[in-house]
């Protein structure tokens, strides 16, 4: 008896995944102005980088131009020619920092959709722990994994809806708050 593969998905459905991990994504963020308050509206980073950034909105997360980067996505696969052009399409670009992310402002990110995977999926300690101690949520460096694995046409349909309605339910948790969850949640694996 062989095994049915399963139908390979398009290089236009592999965007529409990534596309909907990213809005799902980006509202679990915007769920909280965390990095606000933390870090891009401080004189300095609270979470150094080296070399030391003095002017508001210049953070360690941010200060390469990740947006123009596949880490390790390979270039010539028509999924990744096909981003790369979608997020030219959709840049903002600002004045050139020397050393600094150019879509990067005192605001956040300029840049609205399409962010490579390291962009979009990651986060730094201090946010990653102020998830999972305020609403049980664990966030790790899979994320970034798993976007770039969507590119690669590594994940599939089923993989996708699992990791999915595990965003949507740490962005039901945030949104709840913290004074209104129970003690001894299940956590939540983003």
């Amino acid at each position: 008896m062989t095994k049915k593969q399963p139908a390979e998905i398009s290089t236009e459905e592999r965007l529409v995944m990534y596309r909907t991990a990213e809005s799902a994504l980006k509202e679990l963020f915007s769920l909280e102005s965390f990095c606000l308050e933390s870090c891009i509206s401080q004189p300095g980073s609270l979470y150094p980088a080296w070399p030391p950034r003095t002017i508001p909105g210049r953070l360690g997360c941010c200060n390469k131009n990740y947006f123009e980067m596949m880490r390790s996505v390979s270039e010539g696969t028509p999924t990744t020619q096909r981003f790369k052009e979608l997020q030219k399409e959709n840049a903002t670009c600002q004045a050139h920092r020397e050393g600094e992310c150019d879509y990067h402002s005192e605001t956040g990110c300029q840049v609205k959709c399409y962010n490579t995977p390291i962009c979009l999926g990651y986060v730094c300690d201090p946010y990653k722990y102020h998830l999972s101690r305020n609403y049980q949520v664990n966030y790790t460096w899979e994320v970034v994994d798993k976007l770039e694995k969507i590119l690669k046409k590594g994940m599939s349909n089923e993989e996708f809806e699992k990791w999915l309605v595990n965003i949507q339910k740490a962005t039901e948790r945030v949104k709840k708050g913290k004074k209104k969850q129970k003690g001894n949640q299940e956590i939540i694996e983003v």
